[in-house]
């Protein structure tokens, strides 16, 4: 990633240059004599990332730049839960459908879309972790062709949080993974 410190056109030498974000990206370098700084970042995600440069009698700058992805890149937008009880909320006991929509960032079509979904939570099984989602061309949305299905455990208790991976692939081998969570809701008794 090359950055280029200037003022009216002229190179800034000697400027510190810093990017961040989130928990992936943290890099900073000096801009050389023609006020050019590369640093190398590796971002995960696409999203946008904080730029903040400083120089001695210079006021500092800070902005942000947008990571765009090559090709296509399928990542959770959303979900939404039918549960047995009706109320639209994951209870102890219960057995969950769930339609998840993703959406490509990318730039480019994912082709034949599949997802799938898993947990390390003990108090949750899985019973339907796949869906097919099909072609998905850039910044387009798309939901599952069937819902994903997972019960939860009696024993779970109010505001228990369950972590889910998406795990999605197309049939160019791309694979893009996202994470999302549902929290459990309980009855709570008093008396």
């Amino acid at each position: 990633y090359i950055v280029s410190v200037t003022q009216n056109s002229i190179p800034i030498g000697g400027a510190l240059v810093c990017v961040m974000g989130g928990d992936e990206v943290y890099e900073y370098g000096y801009t050389s004599p023609s006020g050019e700084v590369t640093l190398t970042i590796s971002p995960l995600t696409v999203d946008t990332l904080q730029v903040t440069v400083t120089a001695h009698n210079y006021l500092p700058y800070e902005g942000y730049t947008e990571v765009i992805a090559e090709g296509p890149y399928v990542v959770y937008e959303n979900h939404e839960l039918d549960d047995m009880g009706g109320d639209g909320l994951p209870n102890p006991g219960e057995t969950l459908d769930m339609s998840i929509t993703v959406i490509n960032q990318g730039v480019a079509t994912a082709w034949a879309v599949e997802a799938s979904i898993s947990t390390d939570d003990p108090l949750v099984t899985i019973s339907n972790s796949l869906s097919q989602y099909g072609n998905i061309p850039p910044g387009v949305s798309a939901t599952g062709m069937t819902d994903y299905q997972f019960s939860i455990s009696p024993s779970c208790t109010n505001n228990h949080w369950i972590p889910f991976t998406l795990q999605a692939m197309d049939n160019a081998d791309n694979t893009w993974t996202s994470f999302f969570n549902i929290v459990v809701a309980a009855p709570l008794i008093s008396y």
